[in-house]
């Protein structure tokens, strides 16, 4: 079920006080045509705007050896080789797409989403475009999603642009969950986007929650605050669907919106992998860009995450991990695996669960799911080197299992 309401704002243009940063747009691209729609936003945000602009390559590590004495060895020479052929396939894709406009190239070797975080950061730059990669589920386990691992590591809002971009966006849908952050990242974007025409204000909620009528006003009183020029045309939009990803998705698809902007919502591991799966999804299904917004510095420092459930210590995990499963068997549910160091994500939809144990004597935990899509297939998760254990329901009644281990999280989604 969706409504929508049609107005034209009366108010002016407003930017947010001190929003523009000093620094130059950075663009991260690896010379691929999936980043050929990344230059070409670039160039034309670049001269829509006036601003300078920085190209950043980055070459993967390779495991090298250390030179002794000032002799360069092997591995060494090889990464300059490699660096060199990079730079020359990154200029050649400018020239092609921008012609000589003069952008400064640094090619750097690193882990490429903390290398274009950080340098984002350290530019302050008021944007990263990024062109957007294939999402194959190779890609996915082995970490290569580097847009996602981006957001999560900077503060700077990110722009993933596939490559069949032509012109700078008119229409953006807005996912507005009525959270500062949400707000924060609509009032961002107007500033970064100065061309739009029409702004979509997307909210997506679940019938057993709240009526949509109620949103629609809220939404209503939330749009005036945002000051969008006074020509461009607001729609609130409501979804019935308690699956924000799988909502917007389908609107982006039957809309003429050609960016969706989304929220960050903090640097916890929690809620950055609660919010993550929106974007994860959008990212690998909407054919719109995307425009992810992280969190203002003020809002992050002082996120909540508004949960009720318990955490308990390793001596309760079989006994809750039990009485959750009681509760859930067969259940549809999404299952996400969030390892932050290797920069991999795996993401389960469409499955249903089956259960959750804790064995003491292995200090592991399982969880079990079965593929709906597969009758008889069944997924089976294990988990070592636990951390925490958290059962929560979130503010939209959501059932959350939280599991921290070693370098990242899995998240059970009901």
């Amino acid at each position: 079920m969706s409504a929508t309401v049609a107005r034209r704002n009366a108010a002016g243009v407003s930017h947010e006080e001190g929003s523009s940063a000093v620094g130059p747009l950075l663009i991260a691209t690896d010379g691929s045509p999936d980043c050929d729609g990344a230059v070409r936003a670039t160039a034309a945000l670049a001269t829509r705007q006036q601003q300078p602009v920085e190209v950043l390559a980055v070459l993967d590590a390779l495991v090298s050896s250390r030179s002794e004495l000032g002799i360069m060895s092997p591995a060494v020479q090889h990464e300059r080789e490699r660096a060199d052929a990079l730079a020359l396939k990154v200029q050649a894709q400018l020239e092609r797409l921008a012609g000589n406009l003069g952008w400064p190239l640094d090619v750097r070797v690193g882990l490429p989403a903390q290398t274009i975080a950080s340098r984002g950061d350290l530019l302050d730059a008021p944007l990263i475009v990024m062109g957007r990669g294939t999402h194959r589920l190779s890609d996915r386990l082995f970490g290569s999603e580097t847009v996602l691992y981006v957001t999560r590591r900077g503060r700077v809002p990110v722009w993933s642009v596939p490559d069949t971009f032509a012109t700078l966006p008119r229409a953006a849908i807005m996912a507005i969950d009525f959270s500062e952050h949400s707000i924060h990242a609509a009032r961002a974007a107007l500033t970064l986007l100065p061309d739009l025409e029409e702004v979509q204000l997307v909210h997506s909620y679940s019938a057993r929650d709240t009526p949509g009528i109620m949103e629609v006003d809220r939404l209503e009183r939330i749009y005036d605050e945002l000051g969008v020029r006074s020509e461009a045309r607001v729609v609130p939009v409501i979804l019935e669907d308690r699956d924000a990803g799988d909502a917007l998705v389908r609107h982006a698809a039957a809309s003429t919106a050609d960016v969706i902007v989304v929220g960050a919502h903090g640097k916890g591991y929690f809620t950055r992998l609660v919010s993550g799966s929106v974007s994860t999804r959008l990212l690998r299904d909407a054919v719109q860009s995307l425009l992810i917004v992280p969190p203002s510095r003020t809002a992050d420092s002082a996120q909540v995450l508004h949960t009720q459930g318990q955490r308990v210590a390793s001596a309760g995990w079989r006994a809750l991990l039990e009485e959750f499963s009681s509760k859930h068997t067969g259940q549809s549910c999404l299952l996400e695996v969030d390892d932050a160091a290797v920069s991999a994500m795996v993401q389960a939809s469409r499955h249903a669960f089956i259960d959750a144990a804790y064995d003491p004597r292995e200090a592991r935990i399982t969880i079990q799911v079965s593929d709906l899509n597969a009758r008889g297939a069944s997924l089976t998760r294990t988990i070592d080197a636990v951390s925490a254990v958290h059962a929560a329901r979130d503010g939209a009644r959501r059932d959350f299992l939280h599991v921290s281990h070693g370098g990242g999280q899995t998240l059970l989604t009901f």
